[in-house]
């Protein structure tokens, strides 16, 4: 295997073992090309059945030559946005629950993922998160019709804003690898620990030995770390001067 960034894939594959998932059904949404960076190519290759959902025209066209050999995996071009994504779920009948959502549409990937959780029931979700932030910060980037990912800092949500959806819909995250997080339904998670917050971020996050190489891109915002929350506003402010009134961000 090996077609995720990191370990994503290795992950995946065990929290679906543990949980004893036998739908064999995963949706990705942002799935790109469909192999760089892929958290369910590994899936399609076991003989899945999935529903990749990509925007970029240029790419879907990769993404679909890319499959021509998985007859299990459905497609669509559609733009994923708060307003869409029922309807796109909807018309190509995915099902209320399935096993593996993956999320990652570098922009409002918050008000997306809510709108899925308000009606589906995925055992587990992988969801991109803007890394550097830390908790307690909660960041999200608005929902804009016409945003574009264009400034590489500022993009989607931080995982504090993430266990805002877990106390909503009942989830929790489990674990941390970089910058995803994974979440498991609550009613399916019986097995799994809780850590807080906080912890999973140190662990699978800031702590980790090979963090300032691997993403050497967030140096700016080393000096965060050894801020207090409203310091860390403060900082976050500055740094998205030029996005203001483009994102939320607060702090309990």
């Amino acid at each position: 295997m090996k077609y995720s960034h990191n370990n994503e894939e290795q992950y995946i594959d065990d929290f679906i073992k543990k949980l004893g998932l036998t739908d064999n059904a995963y949706v990705d949404v942002g799935a790109s090309n469909g192999i760089h960076m892929s958290n369910t190519l590994f899936l399609a290759k076991k003989g899945w059945n999935g529903f990749c959902v990509e925007y970029n025209p240029f790419i879907y066209a990769e993404l679909i030559k890319n499959y021509k050999e998985f007859t299990k995996i459905n497609f669509s071009n559609r733009k994923a946005t708060p307003d869409t994504i029922l309807d796109i779920f909807e018309k190509n009948d995915i099902p209320t629950a399935f096993s593996f959502l993956n999320l990652d549409i570098d922009g409002y990937d918050y008000f997306v993922l809510d709108k899925i959780l308000s009606k589906y029931r995925p055992a587990i979700v992988c969801a991109e998160i803007n890394e550097k932030i830390p908790p307690p910060i909660k960041f999200t980037v608005l929902y804009d019709d016409s945003f574009k990912w264009t400034d590489a800092p500022f993009f989607g949500q931080s995982i504090q804003q993430v266990q805002v959806l877990c106390n909503d819909h009942n989830y929790s995250i489990i674990f941390v690898e970089y910058n995803n997080v994974f979440l498991v339904n609550n009613e399916l998670s019986h097995s799994f620990d809780r850590p807080t917050v906080k912890d999973v971020w140190l662990d699978g996050y800031l702590n980790r030995p090979d963090r300032k190489r691997k993403w050497s891109h967030n140096k700016n915002f080393e000096h965060i770390y050894s801020l207090s929350p409203s310091e860390s506003m403060d900082f976050i402010n500055k740094a998205f001067i030029k996005h203001i009134g483009k994102y939320t961000i607060s702090y309990e």
